[in-house]
């Protein structure tokens, strides 16, 4: 996905090179976020936990009608579990769980067909590469660009300052993010090590991939008499060194590599020339393949197959990377990125380009809402998100969303709040007095808001910080509900005490809105 210009010349030049360690360096910016989670105040640690007693529960499901015209009812009988809190069990309710006809529904709604241009980011920006990892959209380009998003259409800039460097791709693999560029650049953005190297200003790295406990990246070296030579690094130890390797045979044409990806169990590696290279470790590397007049751009892999693309708008195919066969000619502009998500190819390149296809040899051109070229192209349960240029030299993100589901604190009709606190069970609002005398009735209900079923998640109920109430869900259908009823409490102490409740606590559920999952409310014991 580079401009810079490669040139077809031997390897010879990898002898040459050695080991660069990560050790020392400066390290980048850390995308990893943790959320705060509240804890017990002192006073917490006096009050007896035999306030928690034992209680039966029920779980209301409601029908598949839209939230507003709906009220909860009874549809099952949950456990109670009393141990540092109670847990809930609503593995019973199979009714408001998923099932696999609206899992496939689901995959329909999410088919790449209509995209939309994003807003510009950071003006005076390109980008280069985009992936996706660990619920995190990140995007890279020129002068050190980086940004990140939760859904592929609201962005985050992380650069600081304008850099002397420019990224060309970035990739996800075993809980990190790897951007590699201009001058050398290995970059790790994520993980458990952060920090960049290094090889020079004579070293273009143009493609990054992770497989089989490696990571490879791809590019070429420009020596002193200005000439081209294809590179092939890789790193088996999680990042901390990155060696220039030096086994790949001579034999066929050898080339400047324009793509690499892992798949099936196997690195493989495409060059400008129709070459093919392979690898199991992204160490030691054989010639694999010619393919005659094939000039590859990139080359992806999903699905149990690699999907390569070349200069005049052609598309090949390999589920092994030993064998190709011409897939389709959709274009004759050249493609520079695919990607494979859940049966469906997405491939990218020159003018604005994209085709998708959920079937061999049968690909169908989309609309991107652009005529720059686009450089790489991800997919993620929020969105596919494909970035490149736009003129004069900006950033361009195009995004095709899919529909997600919305989890958050709901009130049925006929309740006071999403949290009812009682002096009696049966009732669904609020009591206006609560004495050290009574014990205390609590109701929580919860809604998945969004076009798209949830599967399973945890909702966390807390009392003074400290957990209460945990109810596992199996599933929520798209516009339909759950809830709790009748949680007994004994009687309390006087003083005034806070719940919360969060729904999808552990953040398993991708949404198409995490800001809204909690809702807090306080109630008071008179004497």
């Amino acid at each position: 996905m580079s401009s810079i210009p490669y040139r077809r010349h031997g390897l010879s030049i990898l002898s040459l090179l050695s080991v660069i360690s990560l050790a020392g360096c400066g390290a980048e910016p850390d995308l990893t976020a943790s959320e705060p989670r509240s804890t017990a105040p002192a006073e917490w640690a006096a009050w007896p936990r035999a306030a928690l007693e034992r209680s039966a529960a029920e779980v209301e499901t409601p029908s598949q009608s839209r939230l507003s015209e709906q009220a909860l009812r009874v549809r099952d009988e949950a456990r109670l579990v009393t141990s540092r809190g109670m847990a809930v069990d609503l593995t019973g309710v199979t009714a408001s769980a998923p099932t696999a006809e609206r899992a496939l529904a689901a995959l329909a709604a999410c088919q790449p067909n209509a995209w939309a241009v994003q807003p510009q980011v950071a003006p005076g920006r390109i980008l280069g590469g985009v992936a996706y990892g660990d619920g995190v959209y990140v995007a890279v380009g020129n002068s050190g660009e980086i940004l990140t998003s939760g859904n592929g259409t609201a962005w985050s800039d992380l650069s600081t300052a304008s850099s002397p460097f420019s990224y060309l791709d970035v990739a996800y693999g075993n809980g990190t993010f790897v951007a590699v560029g201009t001058e050398g650049r290995i970059s790790l953005l994520s993980g458990p090590v952060t920090g960049t190297v290094s090889f020079g200003s004579g070293f273009v790295l143009g493609h990054v991939a992770y497989g089989n406990g490696a990571w490879v990246v791809t590019g070429s070296y420009l020596d002193a008499s200005f000439h081209w030579y294809s590179l092939i690094i890789a790193s088996t130890d999680g990042g901390l060194s990155w060696n220039v390797v030096n086994s790949i045979p001579a034999s066929g044409a050898t080339t400047a590599s324009r793509g690499v990806a892992f798949g099936s169990g196997v690195f493989v590696v495409t060059g400008q020339e129709g070459d093919v290279y392979s690898s199991s470790n992204g160490t030691t590397w054989s010639y694999a393949a010619y393919v005659p007049g094939a000039t590859f751009k990139f080359v992806a892999s999903g699905g149990g197959q690699f999907v390569a693309g070349t200069s005049d708008g052609r598309l090949y195919k390999s589920t092994t990377g030993q064998s190709w066969s011409l897939d389709a000619t959709p274009s004759t502009l050249a493609w520079f990125s695919g990607a494979y998500l859940d049966g469906v190819w997405v491939v990218v390149g020159q003018g604005g380009q994209i085709a998708s296809s959920s079937g061999s040899g049968s690909w169908v051109s989309r609309s991107s809402g652009t005529s720059n070229s686009l450089e790489d192209v991800t997919a993620g349960p929020a969105a596919w998100v494909s970035v490149g240029t736009s003129n004069p030299g900006n950033q361009r993100i195009v995004t095709s969303s899919c529909p997600l589901p919305d989890l958050a604190p709901f009130t049925p009709s006929g309740w006071s709040a999403p949290i009812v606190v009682s002096n009696q069970p049966g009732t669904s609002t609020n009591s206006a007095v609560i004495t050290t005398a009574q014990s205390v009735y609590i109701d929580l209900a919860w809604a998945n808001f969004g076009n798209a079923d949830a599967g399973p998640f945890t909702v966390l109920l807390t009392l003074q910080g400290s957990s209460l109430v945990t109810a596992s869900s199996t599933g929520l259908l798209s516009l339909s509900g759950q809830g709790v009823t009748d949680i007994q409490l004994n009687p309390l102490p006087a003083g005034t005490y806070t719940l919360t409740m969060r729904v999808d606590d552990g953040n398993t559920v991708q949404e198409s809105n995490e800001a809204n999952n909690s809702y807090t409310r306080t109630f008071t014991v008179s004497p």
